[in-house]
């Protein structure tokens, strides 16, 4: 399997070179993901995806906001 990010990135002229093994799928959404694509909170946390991790982030950052 893929990582489903370096696929979407490609190469210069549709090459295939750079792309990496998953070493894992994404808690939320499935999608394979590479050392450099995987985000881990702490030891033991699922993996997610970039997309997913952000909006973690951003979700935690609105709770830390005071009103």
């Amino acid at each position: 399997m893929f990582c489903y990010y370096c696929e979407l990135e490609g190469g210069p002229g549709g090459t295939r070179y750079g792309i990496r093994q998953a070493v894992g799928v994404c808690a939320d959404c499935g999608a394979g993901v590479c050392l450099q694509h995987a985000h881990r909170e702490t030891a033991g946390k699922p993996l997610r995806c970039p997309e997913h991790a952000r909006a973690d982030i951003t979700a935690t950052e609105r709770q830390l906001v005071p009103a």
